[in-house]
């Protein structure tokens, strides 16, 4: 309303100016005028609009759940109904009278995600005892093993010092890697040559007590008769 008046005041003191002008003069000033008063009024009703709608920066990209309507299915539930179905009583829904067949089918999540948890875990603990008693048995075995390379190369080393070079008697290791056996010189050479002595000064086949006896004394052949009555007694 007030701009409409303004508008018309305008018009009337224009109206009063123009009247002095010719014809023509009139008609060019008015279409002029018509024109700018609606471009002014166009800008004006624009402003207006756009001024209508305030905008607010700090709901820009704010997310909200889309609004549902309330049932009440949460609070309340139907204990009673009629012949129709229609529900003719009405209590507070708590855990003992709430009757959803469909909870039987369906599992809770958290409950599925323990036991799967549960299962790995006991899986996991399986697996890292399994592997520590294959570690300690992997242990022992490396520990003994050491043990009797420590004891042969001390048995190999001591073996200078203990016997000379023009010493009547040797010790031999037997196959356990434990024990040793002592033998006089020519016995032992005999039972290198028959392949029961490998490098080392270590039995790499455990002679029978036989054996070392027919070692220890030669036949009338020699050394290579010995040798052959060895082998004919393993035949």
């Amino acid at each position: 309303m007030i701009l409409r008046r303004i508008v018309q005041g305008c018009l009337l003191c224009t109206a009063a100016v123009v009247s002095a002008w010719t014809p023509a003069q009139q008609d060019a000033s008015r279409r002029r005028m018509t024109e700018s008063w609606q471009k002014a009024i166009g800008s004006a009703l624009l402003v207006g609009l756009v001024s209508a709608n305030p905008v607010y920066a700090d709901q820009i990209g704010v997310e909200k759940e889309a609004p549902t309507l309330y049932t009440g299915e949460t609070v309340e539930i139907c204990t009673k109904r009629g012949p129709l179905g229609a529900c003719l009583k009405t209590e507070m829904r708590t855990e003992t009278n709430d009757n959803d067949k469909a909870k039987k089918y369906f599992r809770d999540p958290a409950e599925i995600l323990r036991e799967k948890n549960a299962v790995l875990r006991g899986s996991e603990e399986e697996e890292g005892n399994a592997l520590v008693e294959k570690l300690k048995a992997q242990t022992e075995t490396n520990k003994e093993k050491n043990r009797l390379a420590v004891e042969r190369r001390t048995f190999e080393n001591g073996q200078s010092a203990t016997f000379g070079p023009f010493d009547k008697q040797v010790l031999i290791m037997n196959t356990d890697g434990k024990t040793f056996t002592l033998l006089a010189n020519p016995q032992a050479m005999r039972l290198k040559q028959a392949g029961f002595i490998g490098e080392g000064r270590q039995f790499v086949k455990q002679p029978t007590q036989e054996e070392i006896d027919q070692a220890l004394e030669a036949d009338g052949e020699g050394l290579a008769g010995a040798i052959q009555s060895i082998l004919r007694g393993n035949s």
